[in-house]
């Protein structure tokens, strides 16, 4: 995989452009390997926390790559799925900046170029290797938001759509643990 910069941002910002679920794929994650591709290790390392807590606060267990897997160009399938498993997860989430593009766009206060990210996130089952989802998104970055901000709020949407989609179980509430 070549890696990239990555940077995202707001849920309203994030428009999905395909979407794709494996239909045959019964199972819901207990645990997820999250790798984010960046030329960056504080990118990738803060994109990797942020889905992790997203997950997390969703009832599903995850980890971050950066503490499998060394900060350089990543590893080829095989050895991410290994890792994976060695790590106990049994899905892998991959999202990978595809694209990079800007546009004019006019002001009252003068024209300036918005910037759009497009990224490709891929879920795979560890035991089949199998992709199991795969989503592109197109992503407006914000200036004036922080890195963290942008990137948190991807997770937010990726995260929102996977349970959407069932591949992720549904969280517990509060409530219904009290219950």
């Amino acid at each position: 995989m070549v890696a990239a910069s990555i940077v995202v941002t707001g849920c309203n910002a994030t428009k999905f452009k395909a979407v794709w679920v494996d239909e045959t794929y019964q199972a819901n994650p207990v645990k997820i390997l999250v790798i984010g591709v960046s030329n960056t290790p504080a990118t990738k390392r803060l994109f990797e926390d942020e889905f992790v807590k997203e997950l997390q606060d969703r009832g599903t267990d995850a980890v971050a790559g950066y503490t499998i897997l060394p900060d350089q160009p990543q590893a080829d399938m095989a050895v991410i799925l290994a890792k994976a498993a060695e790590a106990g997860a049994d899905a892998v989430l991959i999202s990978v900046p595809i694209g990079r593009r800007s546009e004019p766009s006019a002001s009252p206060f003068g024209t300036y170029d918005d910037q759009f990210v497009d990224t490709q996130t891929n879920i795979y089952d560890v035991k089949s290797g199998k992709m199991i989802w795969t989503a592109t998104t197109e992503t407006w970055i914000m200036n004036y938001a922080s890195n963290k901000s942008q990137i948190r709020s991807f997770a937010k949407v990726i995260v929102k759509e996977l349970s959407k989609q069932k591949i992720l179980k549904e969280a517990v509430s509060e409530t219904s643990k009290r219950g």
